[in-house]
């Protein structure tokens, strides 16, 4: 009889402890989602951006980290008088290194190479006049107009670059997390003057252990 009691007494503890040795052992890697907001530098574009991420635990210390971004963007360029937009798919495949962790939460630093798609919609042509005495114009506002303004096909290119990213970590609970993230991303552009396109973000995610 004694028996039986001390198992329907300490059954529950030790299916608990169970359960969450389990848990500890087997919640080794998760997936994230989140939102970022974007900010492209050489153009001073701005806007924001979804990724998912998937997060293989390696070891202790490092992560192997594959992700998939979708953005958007707009700006003015032109002197400021003409908006163009910029819509991104990126797939980024990071390895990560976490110095410091505690309870489950953690800090963690990593980069790796990035494939970027661009779909730019800024003009492929426009002129611009700054003698209002030669086009016998009448001085307004601006100090000078742009004329014509030529929009055609956008610019599509896939280019390969490189991100560098920092993340925090907390624990909600022992399967869900959320995360703080700021990243920096440079890609080559393949046409223009300028030759790099520098891409700073910074935002939120929402993760699951499994």
């Amino acid at each position: 009889m004694m028996n039986i009691i001390r198992v329907l007494l300490f059954y529950p503890f030790f299916v608990l402890l169970f359960q969450n040795v389990t848990a500890q052992t087997t919640t080794r890697n998760s997936v994230n989602v989140g939102l970022s907001y974007m900010h492209f530098r050489n153009d001073n574009f701005k806007g924001i951006s979804y990724y998912n991420e998937y997060n293989r635990r390696l070891n202790d210390s490092f992560t192997l980290s594959p992700s998939m971004q979708v953005g958007f963007a707009t700006g003015k360029i032109a002197f400021g008088y003409v908006r163009s937009t910029v819509a991104t798919i990126a797939m980024d495949a990071n390895v990560f290194f976490s110095p410091i962790r505690a309870g489950g939460s953690k800090l963690r630093f990593g980069g790796g190479p990035s494939l970027r798609f661009f779909s730019d919609s800024r003009s492929e042509g426009y002129i611009v006049f700054r003698n209002y005495d030669d086009l016998n114009i009448k001085q307004g506002l601006f100090p000078y107009v742009l004329s014509p303004i030529i929009y055609t096909r956008p610019n599509n290119y896939l280019t390969i670059g490189y991100s560098v990213v920092a993340e925090a970590e907390f624990n909600l609970s022992t399967r869900w997390l959320i995360g703080i993230k700021a990243t920096y991303q440079s890609y080559r552009i393949p046409w223009g003057a300028v030759r790099k396109e520098l891409i700073y973000s910074v935002g939120i995610n929402l993760g699951y252990r499994f």
